[in-house]
């Protein structure tokens, strides 16, 4: 039997299309309709066509992440499935604790609004509004705030539709703007850095607002004052003058209005690591900026010619591009070698996982004193990832000592490799992560043996 999207017009089969709920055939239809010469209007309903598509692959997508990540009475428990899934789907541990939470809010609390998403007529975006608002209203109101508003979604833009529900919750729980405002100072007051391209970074404070405003106000007024004549620079560059001096300085008072000259700051250790003949202007290979990243040479030089900079030379292989060993006999790295290894191994050595190496724990991959304190045998381990290790069976072998790099097994018997991070005239690589075998039907996986490029994994006893 042909399907019905194969007669009529373009536009017939389009609109048809469109009063349909998504599936296969209404996918196999618009690769169909994909390749037909449209005209602007018809090319406005398939990309239409397409949402609706991608909206319902959404909604199933999150029922499976919903699923995957429900524990069973004998398995694994939720926060064990929910790293499972981050490895496998390359996420952070924080993305994928937001997603398997908002997965279980929408198909558990929000049934009206997953139904709606995989029909097509409302859109994550939708979901997501919904789930934001909700968050302080218990698990009945917020059953009853989705039967009583989610059907807008099908006719409301998304910021009317945001509006309807911030006056819905506003009916259902008058207390809960403030329960909200509560809750956000608590979870989400306080400092960060945020790195930006082009060398620069955002330090980011979060604060309640009337702070915020004040605070502002407090670095625009000192930022004004240290306007001098034919002053070059900009507002934005004497504001940064103002929070350094505020945060670094060593308790000399402040500059006079007009002198425009910042206070003596505390020494504080910021390091960076870079080539020798890019150090000596010869070549331009970005530098490694400690808590940071990659920055330019230029900006590594100008830091070493700061008055009190210290010089520390690193030597690494030239082949490998690993950085060499430096060894101690107690449990405790000392300051030279904890420098090493954070700049051989850059970040943390799980996974994807990209925490810069100053935020990590030094890490024995043979348990101290059985495997020594040495470069060899320690890495660099996020805090997450560095218990994962120690509690929760997940386990790592280290294929070549020297370099850094790790071949984990999980508990459910996924086997992935991290590389060894190294240094090139391109400048620091974090190295790449690869799975290297899939669990098999039993659960067990296959050893990685000589001939597969490695050890064997962890054994689990």
């Amino acid at each position: 039997m042909n399907p019905r999207w194969l007669f009529g017009s373009v536009t017939e089969r389009l609109e048809w299309v469109l009063e349909q709920e998504p599936s296969a055939d209404t996918w196999e239809a618009l690769l169909h309709l994909q390749q037909c010469t449209l005209q602007p209007a018809e090319r406005i309903l398939l990309a239409l066509a397409w949402e609706r598509q991608h909206n319902a692959a959404g909604a199933r997508m999150h029922s499976a992440v919903a699923d995957a990540t429900t524990v069973d009475a004998s398995g694994p428990v939720t926060t064990l499935l929910e790293v499972e899934y981050g490895l496998a789907s390359r996420r952070s541990d924080r993305a994928v604790q937001n997603l398997t939470a908002f997965a279980h809010r929408l198909v558990e609390l929000m049934p009206v609004m997953h139904r709606m998403i995989e029909v097509g007529d409302a859109s994550l975006a939708h979901a997501r509004v919904l789930d934001d608002f909700s968050l302080d209203l218990d698990e009945e109101q917020t059953e009853r705030l989705d039967s009583e508003v989610s059907p807008q979604a099908a006719t409301l833009s998304l910021p009317s539709f945001r509006r309807a529900v911030r006056k819905a919750v506003a009916a259902i729980d008058a207390d809960a703007a403030r329960r909200r405002h509560e809750r956000a100072k608590k979870e989400q007051a306080g400092a960060r850095l945020i790195p930006q391209p082009d060398g620069m970074t955002m330090l980011g404070v979060t604060m309640t607002a009337q702070d915020g405003v004040r605070a502002l106000a407090a670095i625009n007024k000192a930022a004004d004052r240290l306007r001098v004549p034919d002053d070059e620079r900009t507002h934005g560059e004497r504001q940064i003058e103002v929070v350094l001096d505020a945060v670094c300085s060593d308790g000399a008072s402040a500059p006079a209005a007009g002198e425009g000259k910042p206070r003596r700051r505390r020494g504080t250790e910021v390091v960076a690591t870079i080539d020798l003949l890019s150090l000596l202007k010869l070549r331009d290979a970005p530098g490694e900026l400690a808590g940071y990243g990659p920055v330019s040479a230029d900006q590594v030089r100008d830091m070493l010619a700061e008055p009190g900079s210290t010089l520390r030379r690193l030597v690494y292989e030239p082949v490998t591009g690993v950085l060499r060993d430096l060894g101690t006999a107690r449990y405790e790295p000392d300051d030279a070698m904890r420098r090493l290894i954070c700049a051989r191994d850059v970040t943390c050595r799980a996974p994807g996982c990209t925490r810069n190496a100053v935020w990590c724990d030094i890490e024995h991959c043979d348990a101290f004193p059985y495997g020594s304190t040495s470069c060899a045998n320690c890495g660099l381990m996020c805090r997450p990832h560095h218990n994962l290790k120690t509690h929760d069976g997940f386990s790592y072998v280290r294929p070549d000592p020297e370099t850094g790099e790790t071949v984990w097994k999980t508990p459910l018997g996924f086997v992935y490799r991290q590389s060894a991070a190294s240094y090139t005239e391109s400048g620091a690589d974090l190295g790449d992560t690869v799975i290297e075998r899939m669990p098999s039907p039993r659960g067990s996986v296959r050893p990685i043996g000589p001939g597969d490029g490695g050890p064997a994994p962890p054994d689990d006893s």
